[in-house]
C-alpha cells in the first residue's frame, strides 16, 4: 500500500529472502509460497521473470498456475513493449525540454481545499438538497450542497436547511433531506473503509490505445533470448527486418510457429515466396496453424492475381472445416471471400456474419444471456408488485431479440461498402436474392421503399409498397392509403406519416441487429431514429481530417457505381432526418390543418427535434421546429390527445 517507491522495493526484497527462506524450511504451503514468490519476482526482477515464464510457457503443457502465468507473461511482454514505445517518442522529439503542462488548481481558496480534505478523512459529510417548485417537482436550479460534521443529528440539519431557506420544509421535503443525509453517511462509510486505501490502477504497464507495432531494431535483445517472446515481437512487427529475421528462423528450425510469422509479413516480392507456399500447403487441416496459414495463402494468391485458386481455397474451407472452425475465423474467411466476389448474387452468398458475442449493459455474452441479466435488473420486489408487466415485458424481449442469437448480420465495414457503393437497384436485387435469409431481404426491401420515397421514384415506391404489405404486416394499414392515394400530394402525405410511425425506416443498410419499432413503442424517445448522413470525412489517429474513402467491390460497373454516388449525394443533401421530416410535418400542416393525422405526426416530430445527447452530432435538436409544433399543437389542436401527451412529457422529471 506505500506510495513510496523507493520504500516498496526494499519491503519487497526482505519479501523476498523471507519467502526464498521459508521455501527451503518446509514443504507446507509450497504452491503458495510458490506464487508468491513468483509476484515479488514479477515487481522485482522483471527481465528474470519474463524469461522464465517464456520457458515455462514453452515446455509444460499445462500446470495450475497456468492462467495466472499467461497474464504476467503477457503484462510484462507488454510493459517492455510500452517502454521502447515511450524511449522511441522521446527520441524523435530530440532532447529540447517540454514546456511544463499549464497549471491546474481545483480549488478556488484554501477554505475549498481543507473541506474537502475533511470530507475525504470522513470528518464532514456533504449533503446535496434540492427543494421542491409549486408544482410538486424538484427544484434542481435551487440546488445547494450543506456541509456538516459526520455525526451531526437530523434535527440540527434540518434547522440549518429551513434557516437558508427561510421557511419550513414540507412533509415530501423533509422525507427527501433525510434520504439525503442517509445518503452523505453511506458515502463516508465507504471513504472510511480500508479497502479504499488499495491502489485504482490494475497494475498493467502496456499501451492501452493506440498502439503501434515497435520496428524490430528497437526491441531490446534480452526479449529475444527465447524463442517465444522472440516470435511474439516478431510477428507483430510490421517492417522488414522483421519479415528477414523470421526467415532466417524458419530455415534454422522448419517450425511452424515462424513459418507463420514469414507469411503474415510475406508478399509476393518476398524472395522465395512460392517455397514458402508450397509448404504452407501441405500443414494438414488439423493443425493449429492451419487456418492462420490459409488466410495469408489466400491473401498471397490474391496479389498474384490468381482469384480463382483464391476462390478455390475459400470454398474447400467454408465447406469443408466450416463447423471447426471460430466463429471469429469463419468470418475473416467469408471477408476474404466477399471481397473476390464476381457478381452480386456471390457478393450477398458472403455478407453476412454470425456476430461471435453481443453486448449490452457492460458485458458479453449471448443473446439468452444478456437477457438473463435484464430479467436480473427489474428485483424480486418489483416483479412480486408488476408481476403481469413483467411477464409482458420479458415476453416482448424473448420475441424480439432472441431469434437472433443464431442469425447472420452485416457488420460495419460490409454494411459502409453497400451504403456507399450500391444504387437502389442493388439494394432490389438484394431484396429478392434467394441466397440471404427472409429477415435480411426484408431489411432490404424496407430500404429500397425509403429510398424510393426519398429519391421521388414513385415507381419502385408503388410497387414495393404491395410487396411490404405482404412481408411487413405490421406497416399494411399505414401503407394502404399510399397504394389508393388519389394525387401525389396525398401520396406523400401517407409516406410521411409512415415515416413518423416507424422510426427505423433508413436508406442504408444498418450493422448489427436491426430494430424495427413503432413510434409508441419506444415511448417517442426518438435519439437514434431513421437516419443520419453519410459522413464525407475521416480521421485519422492524429485527429487530422482526410475525404472519406470507401473501398468498393470489384464487380460494380462504373456505370452502377456512379448511379449510387449520385443516389448517395441526394440522401445526404436531405441532412438529418429528423429535421428533414421535421420540415415535412410542419409544411402538411399548412397545406392540410383539418387531417386527422396532423396533431400525432406534430408530436412525433416535436420528440424527435428535442436535445439529444448521441444525435446525428452531439445534442442533435432543432429548436425552430420544436417552437412551431408546439405552437401548433397548443393552439389549433389543444383539445387532441397529443397535447395532453405533450402535457405529461413536459411534467416528468
Amino acid at each position: 500500500l506505500n506510495q513510496n517507491e523507493k520504500l516498496r522495493q526494499r519491503l519487497d526484497q526482505s519479501a523476498e529472502v523471507y519467502v526464498t527462506n521459508l521455501l527451503s524450511q518446509s514443504g507446507q504451503f509450497q504452491n503458495a509460497t510458490l506464487k508468491l514468490l513468483a509476484l515479488i519476482k514479477y515487481r522485482l526482477h522483471p527481465e528474470e521473470r519474463v524469461r522464465e515464464l517464456a520457458q515455462v510457457l514453452s515446455t509444460q503443457s499445462g500446470n495450475e498456475n497456468l492462467r495466472q502465468d499467461l497474464i504476467d507473461y503477457a503484462w510484462l511482454v507488454d510493459k517492455f513493449d510500452e517502454q521502447v514505445r515511450q524511449q522511441e517518442e522521446k527520441r524523435k522529439k530530440g532532447d529540447q525540454p517540454q514546456p511544463p503542462p499549464p497549471a491546474y488548481n481545483r480549488f478556488a481558496t484554501e477554505d475549498e481545499k481543507r473541506e474537502y480534505e475533511a470530507i475525504e478523512r470522513g470528518e464532514l459529510i456533504q449533503i446535496w438538497f434540492s427543494p421542491l417548485k409549486p408544482d410538486g417537482q424538484l427544484d434542481y436550479t435551487a440546488n445547494k450542497g450543506f456541509t456538516f460534521p459526520f455525526d451531526a443529528t437530523e434535527s440540527t440539519i434540518l434547522q440549518a436547511v429551513e434557516s437558508d431557506l427561510g421557511r419550513k420544509l414540507t412533509a415530501k421535503e423533509n422525507d427527501e433531506l433525510k434520504d439525503r443525509h442517509e445518503s452523505a453517511l453511506q458515502l463516508r462509510r465507504w471513504r472510511v473503509n480500508p479497502n479504499q486505501k488499495w491502489p485504482n490502477g490494475t497494475g498493467y504497464e502496456g499501451c492501452f490505445y493506440p498502439c503501434t507495432s515497435n520496428q524490430f531494431d528497437l526491441i531490446p535483445s534480452f526479449l529475444r533470448l527465447d524463442d517465444l517472446t522472440d516470435w511474439m515481437f516478431t510477428f507483430q512487427a510490421d517492417d522488414l527486418k522483421s519479415l528477414q529475421h523470421a526467415i532466417s528462423k524458419w530455415k534454422q528450425s522448419h517450425s511452424l510457429a515462424w513459418l507463420v510469422s514469414v507469411l503474415s509479413h510475406a508478399n509476393k516480392t518476398t524472395p522465395g515466396i512460392q517455397r514458402f507456399l508450397n509448404q504452407a500447403e501441405s500443414v494438414p487441416v488439423d493443425s493449429p496453424a492451419y487456418a492462420t496459414l490459409a488466410f495469408h495463402r489466400v491473401r498471397l494468391l490474391g496479389e498474384f492475381g490468381n482469384k480463382i485458386e483464391a476462390r478455390k481455397l475459400l470454398e474447400q474451407i467454408l465447406n469443408a472445416q466450416s463447423e471447426s472452425l471460430p466463429i471469429s475465423t469463419r468470418n475473416q474467411f467469408l471477408q476474404q471471400r466477399m471481397a473476390l466476389a464476381d457478381s452480386l448474387p456471390d457478393f450477398l452468398r458472403y455478407a453476412a456474419r454470425k456476430p461471435v458475442t453481443y453486448y449490452e449493459y457492460g458485458t458479453y455474452g449471448s443473446i439468452s444471456q444478456i437477457l438473463d441479466i435484464e430479467k436480473d435488473m427489474w428485483g424480486d420486489d418489483y416483479i412480486r408488485d408488476h408481476q403481469d408487466e413483467y411477464n409482458q415485458e420479458i415476453e416482448s424481449l424473448t420475441r424480439k431479440f432472441l431469434p437472433w442469437q443464431e442469425r447472420i448480420v452485416f457488420d460495419d465495414e460490409t454494411a459502409e461498402m453497400m451504403n456507399w457503393h450500391f444504387s437502389t437497384a442493388q439494394f432490389l436485387d438484394a431484396a429478392h436474392d434467394s441466397a440471404l435469409p427472409d429477415y435480411l431481404r426484408r431489411q432490404f426491401l424496407l430500404n429500397v421503399w425509403t429510398r424510393a420515397i426519398l429519391l421521388k421514384d414513385e415507381a419502385t415506391a408503388m410497387r414495393i409498397t404491395s410487396e411490404l404489405i405482404t412481408t411487413v404486416p405490421e406497416m399494411s394499414d399505414l401503407l394502404r392509403p399510399y397504394l389508393t392515394a388519389s394525387t401525389a400530394r396525398e401520396r406523400n402525405n401517407a409516406a410521411l406519416f409512415v415515416f413518423l410511425k416507424f422510426p427505423n425506416l433508413t436508406p442504408f443498410v444498418v450493422a448489427g441487429i436491426p430494430e424495427f419499432n413503432k413510434s409508441e413503442e419506444t415511448d417517442y424517445y426518438l435519439e437514434s431514429a431513421w437516419w443520419c448522413p453519410l459522413s464525407s470525412v475521416e480521421y485519422d489517429d492524429n485527429g487530422n481530417e482526410a475525404p472519406r474513402k470507401v473501398p468498393g467491390p470489384q464487380f460494380l460497373a462504373a456505370p452502377l457505381s456512379l448511379s449510387a454516388e449520385r443516389e448517395r449525394a441526394a440522401l445526404n443533401n436531405l441532412g438529418s432526418a429528423k429535421s428533414y421530416l421535421g420540415k415535412k410535418v410542419l409544411a402538411w400542416a399548412r397545406q392540410a390543418p383539418d387531417d386527422p393525422r396532423i396533431p400525432e405526426a406534430l408530436f412525433i416530430a416535436l420528440k424527435a427535434n428535442e436535445g439529444y445527447k448521441y444525435g446525428c452530432e452531439s445534442w442533435e435538436h432543432n429548436e425552430e421546429i420544436t417552437k412551431e409544433a408546439e405552437t401548433l399543437l397548443r393552439g389549433r389542436y389543444a383539445n387532441t390527445e397529443w397535447t395532453v401527451k405533450l402535457n405529461e412529457s413536459k411534467e416528468e422529471p
